[in-house]
């Protein structure tokens, strides 16, 4: 774990500006040392010099690397303890002079941490400095004129290192918010494209709904009186007559309603007359075609929003096709209640019912009709409720909201 820790960041060093900058001010300040000591470096002085200046320079490139990071705190004290201490040493072994090695540990300091943090190592490099240059003379004058020359050095290099770390995480941040920024229109062009075909699938059943719900029930009201025409052409021609009057008619009422449907498509307005109104042509219809059929209106009567007008109007015309298709009804009792705040419809038959169990509405998959209309049903936040039994008859339940 260790040998790839170093490992990784001896490949960070060796890719990083910093690392030059590094070398540079270092190779600089050794220079300096060399040509201002006084008296002049010994052999065995300047070898300890060099020999000290590498291990100063690996530690402030690939250990720097090493602490640079998500690291606990720990870790970077220790790293510029060790860096200041030994810097300190490279001064004193120059005899005070070189003091550019001593710089680049001041960035170091605004790197690992804040820049209040970073004052107390400052502090402390600009003390290093100051002593270090200043101690061939005697006295506190010229450790202060050091000191302030030195400190104005070091606050400088810091200062424009805190800069120019501050305008590296300006940029990654824009550059991290334009991806995000790109990741968010992406996904909402993905998001747009999945809603229009959602609107387009879901438009697409209100048509299917609206054709079956509306044309198709005139269409079967219609075929059951064809039929009745074939059977008494020959042996009641009036009768044969009648039903074919009815079937035109049925005819001209099926236009109407696509003429309504067609209207509603292209605005969100009502049906154009009083609910109790409009299932008026329905009741009449069922009771043409043999059946006993009864509205009863209860409750205070009010205006409804326009789609709860349609599903309840295609409730009944739908639990009305159903009866005369399949209930072998002689009765069927159609109730709408005005309740404060909802609206509740019932369908109700005397026919032979059914044994299947579709309370849950699992078989209505099998009729496109009850499907369609428990989709408009759930699409108002109503409840759809199925009760039958063999010989009970057969009971369509709609409660809707019109708030």
């Amino acid at each position: 774990m260790i040998s790839k820790t170093l490992r990784t960041s001896l490949s960070r060093a060796l890719r990083h500006p910093t690392s030059y900058v590094f070398l540079f001010v270092l190779a600089a300040g050794l220079v300096m040392a060399y040509a201002r000591a006084e008296p002049a470096l010994t052999q065995r002085e300047i070898t300890w010099l060099i020999l000290f200046s590498l291990v100063y320079l690996l530690t402030g490139t690939v250990g720097f690397m090493c602490v640079l990071g998500p690291r606990p705190p720990a870790y970077k004290i220790a790293y510029l303890a060790f860096q200041i201490a030994l810097g300190m040493f490279i001064l004193y072994l120059g005899r005070g002079n070189g003091w550019l090695v001593m710089l680049p540990l001041a960035s170091h300091s605004i790197a690992l941490f804040s820049p209040r943090e970073a004052v107390l190592p400052c502090l402390l490099i600009t003390l290093g400095i100051a002593w270090n240059t200043s101690q061939l003379l005697p006295g506190w004058i010229p450790l202060l004129q050091s000191a302030v020359v030195f400190g104005s050095a070091v606050f400088f290099a810091a200062v424009f290192t805190n800069i120019s770390i501050s305008d590296a995480r300006r940029r990654e941040e824009i550059e991290r918010l334009a991806a995000q920024l790109e990741q968010a229109n992406c996904a909402l062009r993905d998001y747009t494209a999945q809603a229009e075909e959602l609107a387009a699938l879901q438009e697409r059943n209100r048509l299917a709904r609206d054709i079956h719900d509306g044309l198709g029930h005139y269409l079967t009201t219609m075929h059951l009186q064809i039929n009745l025409a074939a059977a008494m052409l020959d042996t009641d021609p009036a009768g044969a007559r009648q039903a074919l009057d009815k079937t035109q008619a049925l005819l001209h009422a099926a236009l109407a309603d696509v003429r309504r449907s067609v209207a509603a498509l292209r605005s969100e307005s009502g049906m154009g007359v009083d609910l109790r109104d409009a299932l008026q042509p329905l009741i009449t219809e069922s009771q043409v075609a043999g059946l006993i059929t009864e509205l009863t209106v209860s409750g205070e009567v009010r205006n409804l929003p326009p789609e709860v007008e349609m599903t309840l109007y295609r409730a009944v015309q739908e639990g009305l096709t159903n009866v005369q298709k399949h209930a072998r009804a002689k009765r069927v009792q159609v109730r709408l209640d005005y309740a404060p705040g909802a609206m509740h419809l019932s369908v109700q038959d005397d026919g032979e019912g059914s044994a299947q169990d579709i309370t849950d509405m699992a078989l209505l998959k099998d009729s496109f009709g009850l499907f369609g209309l428990r989709e408009r049903v759930r699409l108002l936040g109503g409840e759809m409720h199925i009760h039958t039994a063999p010989q009970q008859g057969f009971q369509l339940e709609i409660h809707l909201p019109t708030a």
